[in-house]
């Protein structure tokens, strides 16, 4: 990943990004009654309690969420997309490690890396990891979503130091704010919407180096 570069836990010969994206972006949206990262617990943080729409005029925190890394994390990095009718009023990052944002962060279109505390995070149970929230102004409405970081074209992910580095899954989720249904990949693994699922390996074969 660029981002260990700037880290300490550089991962020196770690393996190149790998042909087979494992690991999802997820997004879940509640209302803003609490603003701190301790209200929620990734550790048992069940696929179906995820929350892929909101309604507006309200404040919310949209969470940054990963799964499906087999139980070792050690940093993501990913940008994050949204509509022009979305006020989103700052960003709080949940990892307790290091983070290399882009200067204009949490802008849309912009990206960010995280690395876990010591370069590893062991999931619970429910195989996710909280990476941090964004803070949604009441009157929001639209579209927010995990996109590729624009500076690499792809989201990447790494296990735990020195563990490699991994391609991120193509189908990413994202949270519909003031009406209408988000995305969220099946059983919280990579695993694309329906009519796109049949193209998969044609997508897989895209990330070969």
């Amino acid at each position: 990943m660029r981002f260990l570069a700037f880290c300490a836990l550089c991962l020196t010969g770690a393996a190149a990004a790998t042909a087979e994206p494992e690991a999802v972006l997820l997004l879940h949206a509640v209302p803003a009654s609490s603003s701190f990262c301790e209200s929620i617990n990734d550790r048992t943080l069940g696929c179906s309690q995820v929350e892929v729409a909101a309604a507006g005029d309200r404040d919310l925190l949209v969470w940054v969420l990963i799964s499906d890394v087999g139980g070792s994390l050690g940093g993501v990095e990913f940008g994050i997309r949204y509509d022009v009718t979305v006020n989103v009023a700052g960003w709080v990052p949940c990892t307790g490690g290091m983070e290399n944002p882009d200067p204009s962060w949490p802008v849309s279109g912009s990206g960010i890396a995280c690395v876990w505390p010591a370069g590893c995070y062991e999931t619970g149970s429910s195989d996710m990891a909280k990476v941090g929230f964004l803070f949604v102004r009441a009157g929001s409405s639209g579209r927010i979503e995990v996109i590729e970081h624009a500076a690499i074209g792809k989201v990447v992910w790494s296990t735990c130091y020195p563990g490699p580095e991994y391609d991120g899954c193509a189908y990413n989720g994202f949270v519909q704010i003031g009406g209408g249904s988000g995305f969220l990949p099946s059983q919280c693994e990579c695993t694309g919407p329906p009519g796109i699922e049949a193209t998969w390996g044609a997508i897989k074969a895209s990330y070969r180096d």
